[in-house]
């Protein structure tokens, strides 16, 4: 029993050596973060609240909701009033990010997080650059396109779909739901790009953007008759062997993949055969990139992650 006691110590120890703790982390917070490892694995609450116009007070929708630290699993998008929620945040003291393209940027410090509780917050952002008086003078009013993908033959929603607006540089990936948002799009009328791996490439135009209003936006597609092979798998604690849920799991370089579920079960579908590079993030735990990764078409790649949790520095925990 002292063996197999004093072997866990050593594998536990090894782990924490082979991982990057936080700026900051010392021995101490890694010692008292091991002494009850279960409220900080375990101990998770949620972070809800609104984005709006610091001019207007009206919601902005499809504002991007983020925690910079926790890596891109806890990235929400507003809805169409502006509210949003980020749920299975690890207990402690986050910095949560608004951004929305055309707008600046604003960080909210210190939330704390608070087991099985919530966190509300409250977001004002301010347009980029903008000079309000010269803006009804001069410069071109301008809209914002949102929308929301899908798949005409099942009728569920598309993730990382690609949206561009073909006259202009501005584009947008959509979220789990299908959904995305282009915002300070200048008026007028736009021919809309829409890619995806697996469906057919389609365009839409006569898409009309109008001055200081919301166009609202479906696009079905048609899988494509090129074959098509899929990666699945599921992603775990290493130590635990528990479910890592709402993990990201996305090719890298063409940025498309998916989230775990409860289980900690992920699938990609309708990836061309080839070789690609996988990662898997989720909060307070390592990445892990697997390379090399073959897929076939008509056929399953089984790919599972086990991923070493990273104990949060002093006065993030």
């Amino acid at each position: 029993m002292w063996v197999r006691s004093f072997t866990i110590s050593c594998l536990a120890f090894l782990a924490t050596a082979l991982m990057s703790p936080c700026p900051g982390a010392t021995d101490s917070s890694v010692a008292q973060a091991g002494e009850d490892t279960s409220l900080t694995q375990n101990g998770v609450g949620s972070i809800a609240g609104t984005v709006l116009d610091a001019r207007t007070g009206r919601a902005t929708r499809w504002a991007l909701v983020s925690i910079p630290d926790q890596g891109r699993s806890f990235d929400v998008f507003c809805d169409q009033n502006g509210n949003f929620v980020i749920r299975n945040v690890p207990v402690g003291l986050h910095s949560v990010r608004a951004r929305m393209m055309g707008w600046r940027d604003q960080v909210i410090d210190s939330v704390s997080v608070q087991a099985d509780a919530v966190a509300e917050l409250r977001f004002q952002l301010m347009q980029s650059g903008v000079d309000f008086e010269y803006l009804k003078t001069g410069s071109p009013e301008t809209g914002s396109l949102i929308g929301r993908v899908y798949s005409k033959i099942t009728g569920r929603p598309l993730p990382y779909v690609r949206i561009k607006l073909k006259e202009t540089r501005m584009r947008a990936l959509t979220d789990r739901d299908g959904m995305f948002g282009i915002h300070d799009v200048p008026a007028d009328e736009y021919t809309v790009d829409v890619r995806h791996y697996g469906y057919q490439d389609q365009a839409w135009r006569y898409i009309y953007v109008r001055p200081d209003s919301v166009t609202d936006v479906e696009f079905g597609m048609f899988e494509s008759d090129d074959p098509t092979g899929r990666i699945a798998g599921t992603v775990l604690n290493v130590f635990t062997h528990e479910p890592v849920a709402d993990a990201s799991v996305f090719m890298e370089t063409i940025n498309f993949g998916s989230w775990t579920d409860s289980s900690g079960i992920y699938t990609i579908e309708d990836i061309p055969p080839g070789h690609y590079t996988i990662r898997a993030e989720a909060g307070h735990f390592e990445p892990r990139t697997r390379c090399g990764i073959i897929v076939h078409a008509d056929s399953t790649t089984d790919l599972g992650f086990k991923l070493f949790f990273v104990p949060p520095a002093r006065g993030h925990e």
